[in-house]
């Protein structure tokens, strides 16, 4: 049962602007999923996106990111560095606000799992709106997950081109996550 994520961009009326296949998951994700398939409320040790190392359990992580918060949830950076499996932050987090090189952060919300034929899938979406007068250049994009205050890095994409977000627009992010037999 192969499991793919796709990874796309839309923009301010829906279309789609950028799509690529996403291959990846870093070493925390892994971690985490480890402790989970090893029991109930196991420990270990991750390192989160400040470099320190904490203790978490395998506790199922929380994606869900509130608007105006660029710690949790899906989040959107400058770097343009490849990927690699030891990343434990992006390489340039965009800051919420209005300034230079900044984003309005909405929700992050899921769209309910859904049956295709052969498949099953689920949606991560956000929005990201420029409230400031210069273009954002965004070159990588991951998911922040989190514990109790603690956030850890469970997806890091770099773009296969650029996107920008002129003043005054708004892109959609999202990450679906499908099975399929």
């Amino acid at each position: 049962m192969p499991i793919r994520v796709k990874l796309r961009i839309l923009d301010d009326k829906g279309n789609l602007e950028h799509e690529q296949d996403c291959h990846s998951w870093v070493l925390q994700y892994l971690q985490w999923l480890t402790a989970g398939f090893q029991g109930y409320f196991l420990s270990t040790q991750i390192k989160d996106i400040t470099a320190s190392m904490r203790t978490i359990t395998s506790d199922i992580p929380r994606l869900d990111g509130v608007t105006g918060s660029n710690q949790k949830g899906i989040v959107v950076g400058l770097g343009t560095n490849a990927n690699a499996p030891a990343d434990y932050q992006l390489q340039t987090l965009v800051a919420h606000g209005t300034g230079s090189n900044q984003l309005l952060h909405g929700t992050t919300s899921f769209i309910e799992p859904v049956v295709l034929s052969s498949s099953s899938a689920v949606t991560i979406t956000r929005q990201f709106s420029n409230g400031g007068t210069n273009p954002v250049v965004i070159g990588e994009i991951g998911i922040y997950a989190f514990q109790g205050s603690y956030t850890f890095l469970f997806i890091r994409d770099k773009l296969d081109a650029t996107i920008s977000i002129g003043a005054g627009v708004t892109k959609t992010v999202q990450y679906t996550i499908a099975e399929s037999n």
